[in-house]
Order: structure tokens, then C-alpha cells, then sequence
């Protein structure tokens, strides 16, 4: 503690000043960041994939555009998902970057079930893109976060 009116020297300055530093310099070393570091929030927001999807993907073959909304516990995920013909609920994983999901869509009409696992790398807080495989037939999809709130009922 320094005294209280009075002077202190400049050395002596130097060394509080140079003891302040190097505490600063060790809490940094300690928790492994350079000094001038801020949070990455893309990269918190990537390992989170709760919120709502839509998804693209289309070949000659192929074509789905569910709308999915994604709740995540630690890197189980879990959702529902409503494509122009299909609404169901589907399952996977999430490991860092990497995301799995498997949605089994029922139909509005019979015949028309599908299952679709999807396989894919997230590549910003707000794009998966991978692939999609139903049927038999694989083709690429991208998915983009949705900033609104949806409700799908299921009963329709």
C-alpha cells in the first residue's frame, strides 16, 4: 500500500508498475489468451445448433426443403421437421463442427414416409452444409439459421 500524501519516488513507480504488468501478463498465460483477446462468439455459436433450420437440397432425383427446429443437449440433438410433404421428428449428434441428424418424415399422404440422415460441417454461426441421403439416393444440402420463432403442429 502506498502512503498517503506522500511522495513516492519514481523508481519506485517503475516497480508497482512493472508488478502490475506481470500479473497481468501471468492471469493471461493462465487462462491461455493473448491480452487483447474477446470472446469468439461465432465460435461459442458453433457448438450450439439449437434454433431453427431451413434446409435445402436438391438434385434431379431429390428434392427436400424441411423446415427443422433443433434443441441440443450437450451433443445429443434432437427436432421436428416440416418439408412440403413430410413432418416428423429426427435424432443425431453434434461433435464440435461436425453434425449428424436423422429425420423419419411422415406423410400428409400414404406411400410418401422418408427417412433422411443428414451428415454435415458447420461452417459459420449460421451454415451447415453436407450431405443428405434418403431413398438410396445422396445430395448436398445447406442449411440456414432462422432468427424467427415457428411452431409446427404436428397434427396436420
Amino acid at each position: 500500500m502506498l502512503p498517503v500524501g506522500k511522495k513516492v519516488k519514481r523508481s519506485s513507480r517503475i516497480v508497482l508498475i512493472a508488478g502490475i504488468s506481470t500479473l497481468a501478463l501471468a492471469a493471461c498465460a493462465l487462462n491461455n489468451k493473448p491480452l487483447d483477446s474477446k470472446p469468439n462468439a461465432v465460435q461459442d455459436d458453433l457448438a450450439d445448433y439449437s434454433g431453427t433450420w431451413q434446409i435445402s437440397a436438391d438434385s434431379a432425383s431429390f428434392r427436400a426443403h424441411p423446415l427443422c427446429i433443433f434443441q441440443q443437449a450437450g451433443s445429443r440433438i434432437t427436432g421436428t421437421c416440416k418439408g412440403g410433404s413430410n413432418i416428423g421428428t429426427g435424432e443425431g449428434t453434434a461433435d464440435g463442427n461436425n453434425f449428424k441428424f436423422m429425420w423419419q418424415g411422415t406423410a400428409y399422404i400414404p406411400g410418401g414416409e422418408c427417412v433422411c440422415m443428414f451428415t454435415g460441417k458447420r461452417i459459420s454461426a449460421t451454415q451447415i452444409t453436407g450431405t443428405v441421403e434418403t431413398m438410396g439416393v445422396t445430395t448436398q444440402f445447406v442449411a440456414v439459421k432462422q432468427y424467427v420463432t415457428v411452431i409446427i403442429n404436428s397434427s396436420h
